[in-house]
């Protein structure tokens, strides 16, 4: 895991979101299938598309951060992989210290 200030860059490639997160390509890939599944805009996971001759996405980690903490940390365990899953999205927002963390420790 990289340590990685939310505050200097705003959007990242998925390559990068990736490194940053140590999500996989593939636990990125199902968030963002069930989330569309849902009914749900990729937006509100932070997730921009730019088109043009190669179709990439750019992401913004401070609203992923938040997306994380909300729909996939608090969310309750179903499944023996979510309890995984949780504490490896939970290191990567402590580590990472986002604001949004900052903002919920005021509350």
């Amino acid at each position: 895991m990289q340590k990685f200030n939310l505050n200097k860059k705003l959007w990242v490639t998925t390559k990068e979101l990736v490194k940053i997160t140590s999500i996989s390509d593939s636990r990125l890939y199902r968030y963002s299938k069930e989330w569309e599944k849902g009914g749900n805009d990729l937006r509100d996971m932070g997730r921009m598309t730019l088109k043009g001759k190669n179709v990439s996405y750019l992401w913004d980690l401070r609203i992923f951060a938040n997306w994380v903490l909300k729909y996939k940390v608090e969310q309750p365990i179903k499944y023996d992989y979510e309890l995984a899953e949780r504490e490896t999205l939970k290191k990567f927002l402590v580590y990472n210290n986002p604001p949004v963390n900052q903002e919920r420790k005021a509350i």
